[in-house]
């Protein structure tokens, strides 16, 4: 069956050279070794299934994506003390990964996901679960540094130039509280947290010349721009990063209504003007590119909703729409979610292949 796929390309053609440029083109998230509660199965099959990985690899292939985000969640790698397994399977996944990159010009990005348990705060006395670094320092010199040298010079992976510290931070619960990622204790900040990990890391990346280019903040929604919220505390994440990312779900058609029993979206035209433009505006004027690298629709259903929503029709027309108009106004690349996921289960069901 695979053999006589056919992929049709679409060209666009412009009638004028754009006023930006495109720095990772139009790409794909893989969420290795996913299994949330509820799943089927695992995001990936096993890594000694190498049928089913020349499989995976060869629908890479059809998808030809410029650029990846690897997000691989700590807890796979590292034990409740934090030490870290470098041969845990999921390295192995982005060697291969890598490997594929260098003969298909692709450029991946690595994403741990989360905090290990071992670096946070922990639970508080309430019981609630502070998930951000308790000793930053710590954290970059015990974890991110050592991932990043074991990516660069042990596995000598050199498609793998993009680094995000986390998913997902800074953002806020369904209640409106702060107990969501990147969660501190009462009267310690936590915008000012990740700018000081920020700070630490980008010290130690120029001592140990690490050449990796770090993405931030990462934000899950294109409606909410965490640098807004850095810049009321006078923190600027600029001399510390390489590149601005939000993720983008929440838009329709302009022509559409909405459909809050599923999600509380905006028309595809009011975010990309009232919100992109200017984000993507204020990375740009800083010397730095924008980045949407996760890209989807909640419109159609997800977990609230018919799951199967995102692999609609009209979800993929929509998310194209979404890319041709950010485009115009200085997006630079786009990771559309997911190339692969664990099939279908309460968060929708979003992979391109099953897995």
């Amino acid at each position: 069956m695979y053999e006589s796929k056919r992929c049709e390309r679409v060209v666009l053609r412009f009638p004028r050279s754009s006023d930006f440029t495109l720095e990772r083109g139009v790409g794909v998230n893989w969420h290795h070794n996913w299994f949330p509660n509820g799943a089927p199965r695992d995001s990936a099959p096993p890594i000694d299934d190498s049928e089913r990985w020349d499989t995976l690899l060869s629908e890479l292939t059809v998808a030809r994506p410029s650029c990846l985000r690897f997000g691989y969640a700590a807890r796979r790698f590292t034990n409740e003390n934090g030490a870290i397994d470098f041969g845990a399977e999921g390295f192995e996944a982005l060697a291969r990964l890598d490997a594929w990159a260098a003969k298909h010009n692709c450029i991946l990005c690595f994403d741990p996901w989360m905090i290990p348990p071992a670096h946070s705060f922990g639970a508080g006395t309430d019981g609630s679960v502070a998930d951000a670094p308790a000793d930053p320092q710590r954290y970059v010199d015990e974890f991110l540094v050592p991932v990043m040298e074991h990516i660069r010079n042990t596995l000598n992976l050199r498609s793998v130039r993009d680094f995000i510290l986390l998913n997902e931070p800074l953002t806020y619960g369904e209640d409106g509280t702060s107990r969501a990622a990147f969660s501190c204790p009462e009267g310690i900040d936590r915008f000012s947290v990740y700018f000081e990990v920020h700070r630490l890391l980008r010290q130690r990346m120029s001592e140990r010349d690490i050449d990796f280019n770090v993405i931030g903040p990462d934000t899950n929604s294109t409606l909410y721009w965490a640098v807004d919220y850095l810049r009321d505390r006078d923190l600027d994440l600029t001399p510390f990063i390489d590149a601005y990312d939000q993720h983008s779900y929440w838009v329709r058609f302009d022509y559409l209504p909405p459909n809050p029993s599923v999600a509380a979206t905006v028309p595809v035209g009011d975010n990309v003007d009232n919100q992109i433009r200017t984000n993507a505006r204020f990375a740009r004027s800083h010397g730095k590119p924008y980045y949407i690298t996760e890209l989807g629709t909640f419109y159609y259903g997800w977990r609230r909703g018919d799951p199967f929503g995102p692999a609609r029709h009209d979800a993929v027309i929509l998310e194209a729409e979404m890319i041709v108009r950010c485009m115009a106004v200085g997006v630079g690349g786009f990771y559309r979610w997911a190339f692969i996921a664990p099939g279908e289960y309460g968060d929708g069901v979003w992979a391109f292949v099953n897995t």
